[in-house]
């Protein structure tokens, strides 16, 4: 499973992360994977506005950073840094423990965008 998401450079689904498997993990085993290597930080979630998540390995010594990612072909960027962080501060002021956040930007891509422009 880590091999598959290190082959794919870019956050991706269960199902894909299953299909790189070629049938040496059920879909099951797949989704349980992902959380377990979540929980511990070696991969991180990317949940999506529809609900389902994407996965990719969290980098090694890397810095914290978000996506935006494509509505269209669900194709993701990376952002640098975060501006989240300072939310976390003020949750810790306000006495929460174990502080954590997801937040990604949500669009349409160029070349989606070009594509739905050659359509009008």
């Amino acid at each position: 499973m880590l091999r598959a998401l290190a082959d794919a450079g870019a956050p991706v689904s269960v199902e894909e992360v299953h299909r790189a498997l070629a049938g040496a993990a059920d879909l099951v085993t797949v989704y349980r994977g992902m959380e377990d290597f979540a929980r511990v930080g070696v991969v991180r979630r990317h949940p999506l506005e529809s609900g389902k998540n994407l996965w990719a390995l969290e980098a090694a010594g890397g810095a914290h950073h978000h996506h935006v990612i494509c509505r269209e072909c669900g194709h993701a960027d990376e952002l640098d840094g975060c501006e989240a962080a300072k939310f976390e501060s003020a949750a810790r002021r306000l006495g929460y423990r174990d502080v954590s956040h997801v937040f990604e930007i949500y669009g349409v891509c160029p070349s989606c965008a070009s594509k739905e422009h050659d359509r009008r």
